[in-house]
């Protein structure tokens, strides 16, 4: 799986992943709109952490993870990569985008959202030869947006590509 960081969303066909602090909610659900929060409201989300809620709005999945309210980025970064890939990597989706846009993840935190990507995406399935399609991993890559500077180079990011 090809982890990578960049300042703003690519365009294309995606899945847009929001981190969700509590009920708080998020700067980039209401920047998305279409209903949203009340989707979550009757999905009874809460924003707890590794709570996973999901929409579509114009063809596009929204995958809402919460973080937990009052969790410091650093505490909740593993929880996020690895609970978006668990729910997307034989979803059918391809390509995912972690947007941290407006929340106080350093480089360090980032960089750990993207490991627990990695490490999550990680299979052996060389000795599981009947899998059928809808069993086999579609994840091939994962962005992260909003990332603080210098996010890529960390000592953390090298671990991740590393595996």
């Amino acid at each position: 799986m090809k982890i990578s960081f960049a300042d703003a969303r690519p365009t294309g066909d995606y899945t847009l992943v929001v981190p969700v602090a509590g009920k708080s909610g998020s700067e980039v659900l209401r920047a998305v709109g279409g209903g949203i929060d009340a989707a979550l409201r009757r999905q009874r989300f809460d924003g707890e952490p590794s709570a996973v809620a999901e929409h579509f709005i114009n063809d596009r999945r929204i995958v809402a993870i919460g973080t937990g309210d009052g969790v410091s980025p650093a505490d909740a970064a593993e929880k996020l990569g690895g609970a978006a890939v668990a729910r997307l990597l034989i979803s059918g989706e391809t390509e995912a985008v972690i947007d941290l846009t407006g929340l106080d993840y350093d480089a360090d935190a980032a960089a750990r959202v993207g490991l627990a990507a990695a490490l999550r995406g990680w299979r052996f399935d060389v000795y599981r030869t009947k899998l059928k399609d809808k069993q086999k991993p579609t994840l091939a890559a994962v962005t992260i947006v909003g990332a603080g500077a210098g996010a890529a180079a960390s000592p953390t990011r090298a671990a991740a590509s590393a595996s």
